[in-house]
């Protein structure tokens, strides 16, 4: 790895301005090295609100209230079939706006989700809900 390859090359780079540490050679090692490659921009904040699309099984299927009022039958459905998570399994269920805090966990979790049932802005979630609804 050389310097170029670092997160703290530019912070480096501005610090030495007399000298071009893109010369350095690969072997001298750097007790400040991060390689960018290990990095990834997350797209947002802890603690920023976070609007999912998801679908509400509250008042779900005859299936689902034998189980104490769990949707176990439903939940077990978008399990064995991730697809079926995003849409209503019965008559009863229906899309809905949920607020959430974000924590470092739900992001990670969701981070392919973030543009199609993960919004940073109402807006935007309700502009998905709507496409969902069509």
């Amino acid at each position: 790895m050389t310097c170029k390859d670092c997160l703290h090359y530019e912070a480096c780079n501005a610090n030495y301005e007399n000298f071009d540490i893109a010369e350095i050679p690969e072997y001298v090692s750097c007790g400040f090295f991060a390689a960018r490659s290990e990095w990834v921009h997350l797209p947002c904040k802890v603690g920023d609100i976070l609007y999912f699309v998801k679908n509400n099984t509250d008042a779900c299927c005859p299936s689902c209230d034998k189980y104490d009022g769990y949707d176990t039958y439903c939940y077990l459905k978008n399990i064995s079939y991730p697809g079926i998570a995003e849409t209503p399994v019965c008559n009863k269920q229906f899309m809905e706006i949920v607020e959430c805090t974000a924590d470092l966990m739900m992001i990670v979790k969701n981070i392919n989700k973030f543009g199609k049932t993960v919004f940073l802005t109402r807006e935007e979630a309700e502009k998905a809900l709507e496409d969902v609804k069509c």
